[in-house]
């Protein structure tokens, strides 16, 4: 006696590596995506090297971009608002509420270790396409750099050395 027949279509494949790149779908998502029950889901993926492989690739390109727009708001430095909130008891209902206390609007700087991050992966792009503009650009900030004297920065005054004090 044969089985049921699969209502498993190739065209799912597609859907489901789109579905779990835009959002790290579950079994239980997916199964609802596709109107079948969670246990069809795992069928599919064992039965279905094609699906199986887009689920799995469509789960690590949802983490790729999610990395990348996460280092991306790392270099550029964000803002986000804190609320602090306290339980205070309510006399009339006699029960205990979350009331916000506070609300501080906070800024968080660009990451430089994110930076240089984005700056050294961009480099190693372009030196694998042959192109050394960004290497260039590199050096030349490289060459135009040094490190301020203690009186350049204020710390002795003008005219006079730093000692060393060993």
């Amino acid at each position: 006696m044969a089985g049921r027949k699969s209502s498993y279509r190739k065209s799912y494949a597609k859907q489901a590596r789109e579905a779990c790149a835009m959002g790290n779908f579950t079994l239980a998502q997916l199964a609802r995506l596709f109107g079948v029950s969670k246990t069809t889901i795992w069928d599919w993926r064992q039965k279905h090297e094609e699906f199986d492989a887009a689920c799995a690739g469509g789960d690590d390109d949802f983490a790729l971009e999610t990395a990348r727009s996460s280092l991306l708001k790392l270099t550029k430095g964000f803002s986000y608002t804190e609320v602090t909130k306290e339980a205070v008891l309510n006399r009339v209902t006699k029960t205990t509420e979350m009331r916000e206390t506070k609300r501080v609007r906070k800024m968080v700087v660009p990451n430089i270790n994110a930076i240089k991050t984005v700056f050294d992966r961009a480099e190693r792009e372009q030196a694998q396409q042959g192109s050394g503009e960004l290497s260039d650009l590199i050096a030349d900030l490289d060459g135009n750099t040094r490190t301020l004297t203690p009186a350049e920065r204020g710390l002795v005054p003008d005219g006079e050395e730093a000692e060393c004090q060993a």
